[in-house]
């Protein structure tokens, strides 16, 4: 009984050490596989705590490189991203750290191809990828990531669990 004991426990023990560590943040996808060439021009609410900060956004798409600008609401600049993805170039205007890999990761997840979300986000890395034509979710064992919610044609909401926020 004592050796079948053991053998469980080292059994056991050998499976924990064999699983992939769990992802700790959203990836950053080459911008040659996301949306045709296209300049997006968008009203953005991000809403923490039941708190709205609201933003404009232009993202500029092309196959070799990506580019975002926020702006407050009085036009000043607040956020600057180019990806050509190798590099990622930011400028933060605003007097706190804003997350520009996530910003710009979380954009990707929600207007890249599901084949591009696919070829990334790999089971055996520890992701879980859920598609519809009305939600994309992402997670891993640890439970939800990452959630986009397609509104209406022109309206989405991205929901990240990680860090308890929503962007409209």
């Amino acid at each position: 009984i004592f050796v079948s004991y053991i053998l469980i426990f080292l059994s056991a023990c050998s499976g924990l050490l064999l699983q992939e560590p769990v992802p700790d943040r959203l990836l950053l996808l080459p911008p040659s596989e996301g949306a045709v060439t296209q300049l997006l021009k968008q009203k953005v609410t991000i809403i923490k705590k039941g708190k709205e900060q609201q933003f404009l956004v232009v993202l500029r798409l092309e196959q070799a490189q990506l580019k975002l600008r926020a702006f407050l609401p009085t036009g000043q600049p607040l956020l600057s991203i180019d990806y050509d993805g190798q590099v990622l170039q930011k400028n933060n205007s605003a007097s706190i750290e804003l997350p520009s890999e996530e910003i710009l990761a979380m954009t990707q997840f929600a207007l890249w191809p599901e084949k591009s979300l696919n070829r990334y986000y790999l089971a055996e890395k520890g992701w879980q990828l859920n598609v519809t034509n009305k939600q994309r979710l992402l997670q891993t064992r640890e439970g939800k990531v990452l959630s986009v919610d397609y509104l209406s044609v022109d309206e989405l909401l991205v929901t990240n669990y990680l860090h308890d926020y929503q962007v409209k």
